[in-house]
């Protein structure tokens, strides 16, 4: 009985995804003497996120003050995965991004987070996608990083999607919305396409809603271990302080808002190619900006290097490498949240066989043949007379 009126509440929404019923109207109370900027969210009230982000003191720096706000219950978990209470919903929603938001006014909009743009097709746009799949083609902003300055790509994106399916077998709550998931890959740096095996009104929601997460943590994280607590996020506030049954919540513009200073420059570098077993080779960036501040050098998308970035140029070693090819990409972060990337292309050869050519065996072979006759004939000369 459950699965049939669950099918037909879906079957319902699909063809029908906006039936207005009745409305609620909601009160609640809030002082403006000191503060400004309160959003007025349908959603969650005035100590939603809108309002977070948006409200600043009437004098003064608008980036400081401290903002005291009302949660009806204690925090159940801050595992963003369980989460299931309100008062732990609405301060999770503070300390992760996803790739859209629900707006303030409670219509189906969606709001722009971490994607600029997504392409929405199906086998009638794309005859590539089999019949009867979504493909969703997100694109997403190029300086959105976590609390660790490593940058926010792609990659973390379609990582998270396939993080959610597969834990969903272990117990996983999150993961049972995308149970369709086929493919999740990043096509770049900033663009991911995922593919879902269903035609359907929620498949969006069940992306573009999801929080994102890191990675370079999570790909050490079992599936099977999914509950564990990771602190590593990415969000316009930071968790400063948890101390039941207070909470405190501190903005993090260094990292998510973005820039309006022009961005870094690197001087574009030839790919490299060596010998293996020679040594010498290094790839030198030239940079430039007027308030440096990180910089961050993936090998084959791992972290090999990174660190405050103060110099003109920045240096890598590439020597003892085995032989293949090796993706090396530093990206740039100045004070003013720009970012700015560059892709150098490593290739490393066998080395060259030792020994001595046959051809050159052959002839050194034959000269010492002659040199033997000749001196031969000396000596028989030589008795002779």
């Amino acid at each position: 009985m459950y699965d049939a009126a669950s099918q037909m509440q879906q079957i319902l929404h699909e063809n029908v995804p906006k039936l207005v019923v009745y409305e609620n109207m909601y009160l609640q109370a809030y002082r403006t003497d000191k503060f400004t900027g309160f959003v007025q969210d349908y959603v969650q009230g005035i100590s939603g996120q809108w309002s977070n982000r948006k409200v600043h003191p009437k004098v003064g720096d608008i980036m400081a003050g401290n903002l005291t706000t009302a949660i009806p219950t204690d925090v159940d978990t801050f595992n963003h995965f369980s989460a299931n209470n309100i008062a732990s919903t609405r301060i999770l929603d503070n300390l992760y991004s996803s790739l859209y938001r629900h707006g303030p006014d409670s219509t189906s909009t969606p709001v722009n987070d971490l994607a600029t743009n997504v392409l929405v097709e199906t086998h009638e746009d794309n005859f590539s996608i089999p019949s009867g799949h979504t493909r969703h083609t997100f694109s997403i902003v190029h300086n959105a990083f976590w609390t660790d300055g490593t940058p926010l790509t792609a990659q973390d994106v379609a990582n998270t999607f396939i993080y959610l399916k597969e834990s969903a077998a272990y117990g996983n709550p999150a993961g049972t919305g995308i149970a369709n998931l086929v493919s999740a890959t990043a096509k770049d740096l900033y663009t991911v396409v995922v593919e879902l095996d269903t035609q359907s009104y929620w498949d969006f929601a069940h992306l573009a809603y999801a929080k994102i997460i890191p990675y370079h943590i999570y790909s050490g994280i079992a599936y099977s271990s999914w509950n564990n607590l990771t602190r590593m996020r990415c969000g316009p506030f930071v968790l400063t302080d948890s101390s039941s049954p207070t909470h405190v919540i501190s903005r993090y513009a260094l990292y998510h808002y973005k820039a309006v200073n022009p961005a870094p420059v690197i001087a574009e570098v030839n790919d490299i190619s060596y010998e293996a077993g020679t040594t010498g080779h290094e790839i030198v960036w030239q940079v430039s900006d007027d308030n440096p501040l990180l910089y961050t050098v993936f090998r084959n998308w791992t972290v090999i290097d990174t660190g405050v970035w103060n110099t003109t140029e920045i240096r890598v070693n590439i020597d003892g490498l085995a032989v293949g090819t090796y993706n090396f990409t530093l990206f740039l972060f100045d004070s003013s949240l720009n970012v700015a990337n560059d892709t150098v292309w490593v290739t490393v050869t066998p080395a060259a066989g030792g020994g001595i050519d046959s051809q050159v065996l052959l002839i050194i072979g034959v000269g010492a043949g002659i040199a033997a006759a000749v001196i031969v004939g000396v000596v028989v000369m030589r008795k002779q007379t």
